[in-house]
């Protein structure tokens, strides 16, 4: 009995982990919210030209900054050796949006496109979130961009030529 007791609690504890845990809100509520996949990203520019970065495709992420959520922060103009954060040793904090409909237990997903000064497509990297970790579904070009897993939680993306 004392066996299936810990099991209850365990699966139970697993359960509050897993799908939410009420936070403190800046506006004094004390609500309840879905805590999706969180990870850490960057991306540099270890090309000899200038790149610009695209956004698109983003399903059940939070972003521009909601929950410290923001893949915006990539989007732009990068020369040869920049680096989003510049900080070498800080990462982006990332995070899927797994509160309610349409997103609650649904994967996650975002696209970056890679161009070149004429706006033509070097290539594009799409990733997936899932409750096990963030994986590469599509690299349509890893020679030239690409992403780095350091581990399932870090992204590091290449531009590496153009």
């Amino acid at each position: 009995m004392h066996l299936i007791r810990k099991i209850v609690i365990a699966l139970v504890a697993f359960a509050l982990v897993a799908t939410g845990s009420a936070v403190a809100h800046a506006d004094g509520s004390d609500q309840a919210r879905i805590m999706g996949l969180g990870g850490y990203a960057s991306l540099q520019n270890v090309s000899d030209s200038r790149v610009k970065i695209r956004l698109s495709g983003v399903h059940c992420m939070y972003n521009g900054g909601v929950e410290g959520s923001n893949l915006n922060v990539f989007v732009g103009a990068y020369n040869p050796g920049d680096r989003v954060p510049p900080n070498p040793n800080r990462y982006q904090y990332i995070e899927q949006n797994d509160a309610g409909a349409p997103c609650y237990g649904d994967n996650s997903d975002f696209t970056f496109s890679a161009y070149d000064e004429s706006n033509r497509l070097i290539g594009s990297v799409t990733i997936e979130g899932t409750k096990w970790g963030w994986y590469l579904v599509e690299a349509t070009n890893p020679r030239c961009f690409d992403v780095v897993f350091s581990d399932p939680y870090q992204l590091d993306f290449y531009v590496y030529c153009t």
